[in-house]
Formats: C-alpha cells, sequence, structure tokens
C-alpha cells in the first residue's frame, strides 16, 4: 500500500468512530501517534506487551533493560537529580 500527498501521508485508525491512533510522515519525519487518551503499546510473542508508551509521556518496560555490548551504556535519569548509569565491562 502506498499513500503519498505532496506534503504529508497518514493512515488514521478509527474504532467506533473515534481516532484512536495514526502513522504520520511529513518532511520532518515519520510518528506513530496515540490518541484519544490512548497509551501505545509494543508487543510481542502474540500478544504480550513489552512496552507501555502513557499518555503522560512515561515509558514501562515489561522485561529487563541492558546493553550486551562490551562499553554499552544504560543510563536512567528521574528527572529530579537522581541518575542510575551503568556501563557493562569490558
Amino acid at each position: 500500500m502506498t499513500i503519498e500527498n505532496n506534503t504529508e501521508s497518514n493512515i488514521l485508525f478509527t474504532l467506533g468512530g473515534a481516532s484512536k491512533g495514526q502513522l504520520y510522515a511529513d518532511s520532518n519525519g515519520i510518528s506513530i501517534r496515540s490518541e484519544s487518551s490512548v497509551p501505545l503499546l509494543f508487543k510481542t510473542n502474540g500478544n504480550t506487551t513489552a512496552l507501555t508508551l502513557g499518555t503522560d509521556q512515561s515509558a514501562t518496560f515489561a522485561g529487563t533493560i541492558s546493553s550486551t555490548i562490551t562499553g554499552g551504556h544504560v543510563q536512567i535519569d528521574n528527572g529530579v537529580g537522581i541518575t542510575v548509569s551503568e556501563t557493562m565491562a569490558g
């Protein structure tokens, strides 16, 4: 399927007449959007939620966040000055 327009293209998903999400592309990039105050879910292995992006921009991971590359770096900042940082040993 190709959806093309000179300035933007999108695929809108509705349920019961209400917009729930869309795939959107313009000159600034490509967006995956949830709408109508619903979270964006990433699922694997059928219907298992791996990541939820909430309407408040929170991110909830169902599994482990890790880096397997030598020298890989994972950093979490809670927004109030506490940072947890881990660098994988080489």
